[in-house]
């Protein structure tokens, strides 16, 4: 896999050597001015900028060969739960906040940013999520596959060995990386 991007224009470069469509970049833009709108100041616990992590998702989604409302929705993957929307609400999802990125980035990106939490692989989840991947539709798989991806780009950079105390993180993988990169072959 070549570098991962951590920089806008180095996702749009990435697309352009997939030869997509100028559409499809529009879209990726629009995603990733909301997310720089909404994550601006925020920091990941490696002090890498939230953005570049999302960036980054987004650039593994496309080294795999996602369509661009994934791309797009990589780069907004955690937006209501890291985003500051200025309603100064903890609530991760209002109805405000949908409408919000509808009107940014449309229906079919915001629905799978809202499908995505219920999706999330968790260690309480895992035996259903692999007992229900051979019926799982495309989208499911995609968004299993942005999770991985999420994983994925914190250890990319080596990011996980300056979280401090990145447990969180590192035990879960410890727990159930094989099993992820089973499902993730699959």
């Amino acid at each position: 896999m070549r570098a991962i991007a951590q920089t806008n224009l180095q996702l749009y470069n990435q697309m352009q050597e997939r030869q997509l469509p100028l559409a499809d970049l529009l879209l990726v833009r629009k995603a990733y001015d909301l997310a720089a709108l909404l994550t601006a100041g925020y920091y990941q616990a490696d002090g890498k900028p939230f953005l570049c992590h999302t960036t980054g998702v987004a650039s593994i989604l496309c080294h795999i060969g996602s369509p661009a409302n994934f791309l797009a929705f990589g780069l907004l993957h955690n937006v209501y739960t890291n985003g500051d929307f200025g309603d100064g609400l903890n609530t991760p999802l209002t109805a405000h906040k949908r409408n919000f990125v509808r009107e940014r980035v449309g229906n079919e990106v915001e629905d799978l940013i809202t499908r995505f939490r219920d999706l999330r692989v968790k260690r309480t989840n895992m035996d259903q999520i692999e007992a229900g991947q051979d019926a799982m539709s495309d989208t499911d798989r995609l968004l299993i596959a942005a999770d991985l991806a999420d994983h994925m780009e914190k250890y990319v950079d080596r990011g996980v060995l300056y979280f401090g105390d990145g447990s969180w993180i590192t035990n879960k993988m410890d727990t159930t990386g094989p099993r992820l990169v089973a499902l993730a072959r699959k």
